[in-house]
C-alpha cells in the first residue's frame, strides 16, 4: 500500500504535485546487525510533479520526481535499496501509470 497526498493542483498551468506520505513494508531483513525495511517502493521523501501541455493538436503528459533511496545509511546497501534500483523502480512506476493514462484516454 502507498498512501499519497496531492500538495497542489493548478488547472491554470494543468500541473498537480503530490507527495507519498506513507508506504506498507513488505518486508523486513537484518543488515549490518540492523533491522532493515523493505518498502513497496525502495524510495523516501518522495515528491512528484504532472504536467499536461498542448502539443502539436495533442497532448503532453510529463512525470517528474524527486526521492532519495529508501537505505539511508552509507555503504554497502543491500539488494534492493540502491540508488539506481530506486530510480528503476520509480521509473516502472510512471511508464506504467502513462501507459495506462494513454489507453484511458484513447478509448
Amino acid at each position: 500500500t502507498i498512501t499519497e497526498e496531492l500538495d497542489k493542483i493548478n488547472d491554470e498551468k494543468m500541473t498537480l504535485i503530490y507527495k507519498i506520505t506513507d508506504m506498507s513494508v513488505v518486508k523486513t531483513i537484518t543488515f549490518n546487525s540492523k533491522d532493515t525495511p523493505y518498502y513497496t517502493l525502495p524510495v523516501s521523501t518522495y515528491k512528484s510533479w504532472i504536467y499536461v501541455n498542448e502539443v502539436d493538436g495533442g497532448t503532453e503528459v510529463r512525470w517528474r520526481g524527486k526521492f532519495y533511496r529508501s537505505f539511508m545509511d552509507n555503504p554497502p546497501v543491500p539488494e534492493g535499496q540502491s540508488d539506481s534500483e530506486a530510480v528503476e523502480a520509480v521509473t516502472a512506476v510512471y511508464k506504467s501509470g502513462l501507459e495506462n493514462l494513454k489507453n484511458i484516454m484513447e478509448k
